[in-house]
């Protein structure tokens, strides 16, 4: 699941921005008031079974 979601940011930001960029870092909020949410090379925890469930595309 990870990668479909990994693989839409990325679409999105290259359609915006082009020339071969990557996301490295996700923030939240404003420019001037914000939280990291991920940055490159950061573990995130799995998924519980409930919010897999909402994402799936197979159902």
């Amino acid at each position: 699941m990870n990668f479909l979601i990994g693989e839409m940011k990325n679409q999105v930001y290259q359609e915006k921005y082009g020339n071969g960029k990557e996301i490295t870092a996700l923030y939240f909020g404003t420019r001037e008031d914000n939280i990291l949410v991920w940055k490159k090379g950061t573990d995130l925890p799995s998924a519980s079974d409930q919010v897999e469930a909402e994402f799936d595309v197979n159902r």
